[in-house]
């Protein structure tokens, strides 16, 4: 068994470890290119946890959210624009005349076969 000035001294060693890595990494820390305000920190591979340090792209996890949430909001715009155009086709002359199979077509118009 240890005995408890061999704990407490093991204790003091890591925090002083502990202590070291902190300043460590906050000498290496950087403004977030995002504008935020925040620092962005250099990958530790020690941590196990990448994302928890620095998001892809160099900006702070914040930053990386926003960028993210307008990339997907953009892409969502240009799909709903694309099923829009989609579906105007659709609704089109030829959907009243029958021949097309779309949304927009008269079924009764089919069923009669003009």
């Amino acid at each position: 068994m240890k005995g408890e000035a061999a704990e407490q001294a093991e204790r003091d060693q890591r925090r002083r470890e502990d202590e070291e890595a902190r300043r460590l990494r906050e000498e290496s820390a950087r403004p977030c290119p995002g504008g935020c305000g925040r620092k962005v920190y250099s990958p530790d591979p020690d941590d196990g946890d990448w994302d928890a340090v620095t998001a892809p792209g160099g900006l702070c996890g914040h930053c990386q959210s926003v960028a993210d949430r307008e990339a997907r909001e953009a892409r969502e715009r240009e799909e709903a624009a694309a099923a829009w155009a989609r579906e105007k086709r659709a609704d089109s002359w030829l959907g009243w005349l029958g021949t097309d199979p779309g949304p927009g077509a008269d079924p009764g118009r089919a069923w009669i076969g003009s």
